[in-house]
């Protein structure tokens, strides 16, 4: 079978019918013009990845190349961005609802509440997006609507990484000190100066520190725990545009139905993350491929979907010339 087809698949998801017609379908015929050429395995290869990085070019172009918005898909964008912001306001209320209840004698006063929000919201932020994109958007969207939704999801995903890096780890670590002032330092047997940090407590600078200092220290164990937790915290920030791209590629009309699929994909990303820990812990994997399993997962399952669906019903790719 020719190559290029898959890719054609995609690109139809990204591309304009002028950029697929003038640039794509020739490239993908230049591609296959090359493969099927080739007497031997190593040109094949080379004219394989050649084309390949030539088209996947092409739509990564077309990808960021967005037109002025019709009204139609300003009102889905619209939507979608209230259902979003809804919906992660409620998230970080929930996921706050735990440490209020856990600690609510230590905590006096708003000052103390507002500590415990960096460390919701960038959980917050990928399940509200994703459910929001669910309820916002109707699943025959146009690709101009898919491109825009995409940039925003980008754009969340540089608000949590920002988040992730800077102000969760001040919040966390000002929230334990406000326990121990309030709780009393001889109830925790350590007192307000000596409050030490874990791994959500250290900025992302810190965590490179003590990866240095114990691998050059001979404790390879407790440097790799720190590198999942790195590598973990940067992979968190982009799992909204995972989720993202997951929901735009889904073909599920019924909204309720398209919740759900959000609400499973949230469900399996939070699993991902335990099962990577526990295979790079028992040594079957690297703390960085643990940490983003759930977003090649995700990212790999809408490829999956997007490349089985067309958005030119009956087109093929153009023919080896």
């Amino acid at each position: 079978m020719l190559p290029g087809r898959t890719l054609h698949r995609l690109a139809a998801r990204f591309c304009s019918e002028r950029s697929l017609e003038r640039i794509v379908e020739p490239a993908i015929a230049d591609l296959q013009k090359e493969w099927s050429g080739g007497d031997r395995a190593s040109r094949r290869a080379r004219a394989l990845l050649a084309g390949y990085a030539a088209i996947v070019k092409v739509m990564a172009i077309c990808a960021v190349s967005v037109s002025v918005p019709s009204d139609d898909e300003w009102n889905a964008l619209g939507r979608t961005l209230v259902w979003s912001v809804a919906l992660v306001i409620a998230t970080t209320a929930l996921l706050m609802l735990a440490p209020l209840y856990e600690f609510h004698s230590a905590i006096s006063g708003w000052y103390a509440v507002t500590m415990l929000v960096p460390q919701a919201v960038p959980l917050a932020i990928p399940i509200g997006v994703g459910l929001g994109i669910a309820f916002g958007l109707r699943a025959q969207h146009t690709v101009n609507t898919a491109k825009l939704m995409l940039l925003a999801a980008m754009a969340a995903s540089v608000l949590s990484f920002g988040i992730l890096a800077w102000a969760m780890p001040a919040g966390n670590q000002a929230f334990r000190e406000n326990v121990v002032r309030e709780l009393g330092a001889t109830t925790l047997e350590c007192t307000f100066a000596e409050v030490p940090k874990g791994y959500n407590e250290m900025s992302l600078t810190e965590l490179r520190h003590e990866i240095a200092h114990f691998s050059a220290e001979g404790e390879p164990r407790r440097a790799r725990e720190y590198a999942h937790h790195l590598h973990l915290r940067i992979s968190l920030a982009v799992a909204t545009l995972a989720l993202g791209v997951l929901m735009l590629a889904a073909p599920v009309n019924h909204r309720g139905l398209r919740g759900l699929l959000a609400l499973v994909a949230c469900f399996v990303y939070w699993a991902l993350i335990f099962v990577g820990e526990s295979a790079y812990r028992q040594g079957y994997v690297t703390p960085p491929t643990a940490a983003w399993l759930p977003n090649v997962v995700l990212i790999a399952a809408a490829i999956v979907i997007a490349s089985s669906r067309s958005s030119r019903p009956g087109s093929s790719p153009a023919p080896a010339r």
